[in-house]
């Protein structure tokens, strides 16, 4: 009395826990009877917990799907039991069990979920439901309710399984569900943020720019909002959008496309830096011919920026590293011309200084036999330059 038909072993490596005793009936010779007594003693169903209407969600659904399939026709009392033992899936009475249990069990999982969501907002508030969000399961202990957040969507959006779905919740439940903070905020909120905080940013830096990776303390509460990568995520690319892109802008409205591409963010485009540098030669070489573009060169740039660092964005372009290639390699061929044929950085090399040099010496000293190179000595340089300090060289 008490020992298992067969060993515990059998049962786990051959399916019985997991109902799927038919193929090892035929091995093991077990009766109808033998097989529920495993069931029993492998605990798959309560006969208690039933009758007290323990049983819901995801788990009501394994026990009816167990018994229908292996217990239909045993000897059980209690009303529950009879409804189960009367007819299949789909009598007036099974559903009656099984739409009064589903009820509580979506206000078990509501309870759930806000309380999920008062901790998680401890930790980080503005904190958001997501669909592919998990947490501890409100109906069975130590294990993962790993479908909560797409449980919320399949309530919360607007297709057909959600309209069914919604139609079997209360009013209060659905009031409930909608106020469940999930997804992502909306575009206008969004919007409103990222005006107010380029607003902000440029009272203290004209021209500023929303970067890729910049965050902010958002009006819903998240304090490490990632504005940048919300853009990015939007915003038209110069070599075509990518599915994302796409996908973001289809759900705006065409004002909301506009407040979008209005918006300051990221580097500026090739052609008006070029425009911009141009512009800047032009200016210099008429009073200093043979003018160039230093590293540390910044400049009042006609998009607002006061103080553009201008010899930084050719240097990054025009320098032999990865980062350059790799910024070259987004530019056209023509912006490409255009970037190789501005006057930057030394004009000249070693060897065409000690030559420029060795020719001031030799002129100065057929007048002057002991004249020296000053330190302050200025020279008209042959690559252009009418006031080369070449003693400082």
């Amino acid at each position: 009395p008490g020992t298992p038909p067969y060993p515990r072993s059998l049962i786990n490596t051959h399916g019985i826990a997991k109902q799927q005793p038919p193929a090892l009936f035929a091995r093991t010779d077990m009766t109808f009877d033998e097989a529920r007594r495993v069931f029993n003693e492998e605990k798959l169903f309560d006969k208690a917990k039933w009758e007290a209407g323990l049983y819901k969600g995801p788990q009501l659904g394994h026990l009816v799907s167990a018994y229908k399939k292996y217990f239909n026709g045993g000897d059980f009392v209690g009303d529950r039991w009879r409804a189960l033992d009367k007819g299949g899936i789909g009598s007036s009475e099974v559903a009656a069990s099984l739409c009064l249990l589903s009820r509580d069990a979506v206000d078990e999982a509501l309870d759930a979920l806000e309380a999920e969501v008062v901790r998680q907002r401890q930790a980080q508030p503005g904190w958001q439901l997501t669909k592919k969000h998990e947490m501890v399961s409100p109906w069975v202990a130590g294990e993962r309710w790993v479908t909560a957040g797409s449980w919320v969507a399949e309530r919360k959006n607007n297709g057909l399984r959600a309209q069914l779905a919604r139609a079997k919740l209360t009013e209060r439940q659905r009031q409930r569900l909608d106020a469940l903070p999930y997804g992502d905020i909306s575009p206008d909120a969004a919007l409103d943020a990222l005006e107010a905080e380029v607003a902000q940013q440029q009272c203290t830096k004209p021209g500023w720019r929303i970067p890729a990776n910049h965050v902010l303390a958002a009006p819903w509460g998240d304090p490490k909002w990632k504005a940048g990568s919300w853009v990015a995520s939007r915003r038209r690319r110069q070599t075509g959008d990518c599915d994302l892109v796409r996908s973001s802008r289809g759900k705006m409205t065409e004002r909301q496309r506009q407040r979008l591409d209005a918006l300051p963010y990221g580097d500026i485009s090739p052609d008006k830096a070029l425009d911009a540098l141009e512009a800047e030669v032009a200016q210099q070489q008429c009073t200093m011919p043979g003018w160039r573009i230093p590293a540390n060169l910044t400049l009042a740039a006609p998009w607002g920026d006061s103080r553009w660092k201008a010899g930084h964005w050719v240097s990054a372009r025009r320098c032999d590293s990865d980062q350059a290639r790799a910024s070259r390699s987004k530019m056209t061929t023509r912006q490409q011309e255009r970037l190789d044929a501005l006057p930057y950085g030394e004009a000249f090399n070693t060897d065409e200084a000690l030559d420029a040099l060795d020719g001031e010496v030799a002129r100065r000293q057929q007048v002057e036999p002991e004249w020296r190179l000053a330190r302050k000595h200025e020279m008209v340089a042959p690559w252009g330059d009418p006031k080369w300090k070449a003693g400082l060289w």
